[in-house]
C-alpha cells in the first residue's frame, strides 16, 4: 500500500506538470513530464494488480478502497500512453507554425489534419475520466486521500480541455468561413462597468472570416448598433422582472443577462436592424486582450505603446482620467483596440501562447462566441466558449454569481473578488445543502477627488467613490436559497425566477478601502446530490471563474 500511495503522488504531481507544460508549450518539458507520469502510474499499477491488492479487494472496510486507488492507477496509465502521444504531436504541428498561413490567415489543411490527434487524446482523457469519476477519495485511507482526489481533478481539467479543443478543430474550418464568408459581430466588453457576463458593451466591430483569412471591419461604440425604439426580441416576464426592458432597447444592457447565449442573439438583433447581418457573435475583453499582447509582443496605438503588464489600465482607466470627452475616449479604445486585434488577426508574435492564452480565456468565460446556426450553437453550447447559464437537470447542482453595476460609471476597475463553494451534505430527503461565498474588495484610492466622474459617476446613482451593484444568486434548478448573509448579518433581497431557476438580487455598497464577504446557503432538489459547482462574473484579475467542490452526500 506505501509503495502504490507513493507512486500515487509521484504521479499527481507529474500530472500536474504535465498539465501546465501542454499549456506553455514547451514540448521536451511536456515528453519529460509525460514519461514521469508514465513510469509512476506503471508502478502504482503493476502494485496494485499484484496478488496481495487482489486479495484485499475482497475485504470488508479497506475491500472498496484498493479497488478504488486500482483503478485509479489504470486510468493515469491510460493517459501517459494513449492521450500524451497525440497530443505531442498537436503541440509540434502548432509550435512549428503550421497553423498560420503566410498572409496571416489560418490553414484550414492544418486543421483539418489535427482533427484526428486531438479526437485521439480526448477519447483517451474521457476513459481515464470515467475511470476515476466515481472514486470517493475522502474516503480512502490518509496516504492516499489526497493524491486521488488531486489525480482526479487534474484527469477532469485535461479532459474538459481536450473536449473543447476537439470541438473548436471541428468547428472552425466552417466558422472561418471554409467556402462561404462569415460575418460576426466582435463585442470588447469592458470590464471596468461591470455585467453579469463580464462588462459594457463598449466596443463592437465586424470581422470577416473567408478561407481561414479573418480582417477586421467597420468599428464603432454601442451606438454603431445599439439603440432601439422598439423591442429588438421578445422578452419573457422573467426577463423583464430580473433585468427590465432596456435589455431588448439598449444594446449596452443586453449581457445584464448571464446567459451569454441569450445576450449574444439580442445583440446580433440589434446588429440586423441597423442592416447589418451577422454568423454570430465573438466578444472578448481588455484583460484578455492584454494576455494577447503576452503572445504577439508590445503594440503602438493610440499615441501609446501597449503591453501586457499595462494594457489593463491604459485600457480601462487611464482614458477615463485624461480623455475629456466620450467621444475622444471611444476614438482611443476603438484605435488601441485595433492596434492589438491587428497584431492578433495578423499571426505576430508567439503562435503557441496565443492558442494557450485564448484557451485560458475561453476556460475564464472571456472569450466567448456565439453561433446564429443553430446545428452549430448546439454543439458548442456545452463549452466554455459559449458561457451559458450552466443547466443542472442532472445530479450535479450549479449556482451563479453575477455582478451589475448600478454607478453607471467605470468604478469597478478598483474592484476586487472571489468566489468558492462547498458541500455540508445531504437531508434525509436527498437534498444537498451548498454553500457559496463571495468576498468582494475596493481599492478605490482615498484620494477619490482625484478621480473623473466618468470614473466615480457624478453621485446620481452612488455616492462618488462608492461602488455600487446587484448581485444576482442563482439558485440550482428548483432549489432555493435558504439564508444570506453579508459580514455574518442576514441581508434583504428581491427574489424572482428564471425559468425554473430562483434568483436572488441582493443589493450592494462598498466604500472605499472596504471589503464584505456574502455567504449565500442553498438547499437542492431531492435527488442532486453530485458535486455541486459554482461560476461567477469575469473580473479585472486574470483567473478561474469556476470552481467545483466534492459533495458530501454518503
Amino acid at each position: 500500500m506505501a509503495r502504490t500511495a507513493l507512486a500515487l503522488r509521484e504521479a499527481e504531481s507529474a500530472a500536474g506538470r504535465l498539465r501546465s507544460e501542454l499549456a506553455a508549450g514547451d514540448e521536451a518539458a511536456t515528453r519529460s513530464a509525460g514519461s514521469r507520469l508514465a513510469e509512476q502510474a506503471d508502478v502504482a499499477r503493476r502494485h496494485s494488480d499484484g496478488w496481495g491488492f487482489a486479495a484485499l479487494t475482497h475485504l470488508p472496510v479497506v475491500g472498496d478502497d484498493v479497488d478504488a486507488v486500482r483503478r485509479v492507477a489504470r486510468s493515469v496509465d491510460v493517459l501517459g500512453a494513449d492521450a500524451l502521444p497525440p497530443a505531442l504531436g498537436v503541440l509540434e504541428t502548432v509550435r512549428g507554425g503550421g497553423l498560420r498561413s503566410e498572409d496571416g490567415g489560418i490553414r484550414l489543411d492544418t486543421l483539418a489534419s489535427v482533427s484526428g490527434p486531438v479526437t485521439e487524446a480526448h477519447d483517451a482523457s474521457t476513459r481515464a475520466d470515467r475511470a476515476v469519476a466515481g472514486v470517493r477519495s475522502d474516503r480512502l485511507v490518509g496516504p492516499l486521500s489526497g493524491p486521488v482526489a488531486d489525480l482526479q481533478q487534474q484527469v477532469q481539467e485535461l479532459d474538459r480541455s481536450l473536449g473543447a479543443a476537439e470541438k473548436a478543430v471541428e468547428l472552425l474550418p466552417a466558422m472561418l468561413g471554409a467556402g462561404d464568408r462569415r460575418e460576426y459581430l466582435l463585442v470588447v466588453q469592458n470590464n471596468a462597468e461591470i455585467r453579469s457576463t463580464g462588462g459594457l458593451p463598449g466596443s463592437l466591430s465586424v470581422l470577416r472570416a473567408e478561407d481561414g483569412r479573418v480582417e477586421l471591419g467597420k468599428q464603432g461604440n454601442a451606438s454603431l448598433f445599439g439603440l432601439s425604439a422598439d423591442p429588438v426580441a421578445r422578452l419573457t416576464p422573467d426577463e423583464v422582472d430580473l433585468y427590465g426592458r432596456n435589455v431588448a432597447l439598449d444594446l449596452r444592457d443586453t449581457n445584464l443577462i448571464p446567459d451569454f447565449p441569450r445576450a449574444a442573439s439580442l445583440m446580433a438583433r440589434f446588429a440586423e436592424q441597423r442592416g447589418q447581418q451577422v454568423d454570430g457573435v465573438v466578444s472578448v475583453d481588455p484583460v484578455t486582450l492584454a494576455e494577447v499582447l503576452r503572445a504577439t509582443g508590445p503594440v503602438e496605438a493610440g499615441g501609446v505603446r501597449l503591453d501586457a503588464d499595462n494594457a489593463p489600465r491604459l485600457l480601462l482607466n487611464e482614458p477615463y482620467q485624461r480623455l475629456r470627452s466620450n467621444e475622444e475616449q471611444d476614438a482611443y479604445f476603438q484605435e488601441v483596440s485595433r492596434g492589438i486585434l491587428d497584431a492578433l488577426l495578423s499571426g505576430q508574435g508567439d503562435q503557441l501562447e496565443l492558442v494557450r492564452v485564448l484557451s485560458q480565456a475561453a476556460q475564464q468565460r472571456r472569450f466567448l462566441v456565439w453561433s446564429d446556426s443553430d446545428d452549430e450553437q448546439r454543439r458548442i453550447e456545452d463549452t466554455p466558449i459559449a458561457a451559458a447559464l450552466p443547466r443542472d437537470e442532472g445530479i450535479s447542482p450549479s449556482v451563479g454569481l453575477y455582478l451589475n453595476d448600478s454607478t453607471r460609471a467605470k468604478i469597478q476597475y478598483y474592484l476586487r473578488y472571489d468566489a468558492d463553494i462547498r458541500s455540508l451534505g445531504c437531508t434525509a430527503a436527498g437534498r444537498q445543502q451548498v454553500v457559496a461565498e463571495m468576498e468582494l474588495r475596493s481599492d478605490v484610492p482615498d484620494d477619490v477627488a482625484r478621480l473623473t466622474e466618468f470614473v466615480t459617476g457624478d453621485g446620481t446613482y452612488a455616492r462618488k467613490g462608492d461602488d455600487a451593484m446587484n448581485l444576482r444568486l442563482y439558485a440550482p434548478t428548483e432549489g432555493r436559497l435558504q439564508a444570506l448573509t453579508v459580514d455574518g448579518e442576514p441581508a434583504g433581497i428581491k427574489v424572482g425566477q428564471d425559468g425554473d431557476r430562483q434568483v436572488s438580487v441582493l443589493p450592494l455598497t462598498l466604500r472605499p478601502g472596504e471589503s464584505v464577504r456574502v455567504r449565500a446557503l442553498f438547499e437542492t432538489r431531492p435527488g442532486q446530490i453530485g458535486d455541486p459547482s459554482l461560476q461567477w462574473t469575469p473580473s479585472m484579475e486574470w483567473g478561474p471563474t469556476r470552481a467545483t467542490a466534492r459533495n458530501l452526500c454518503g
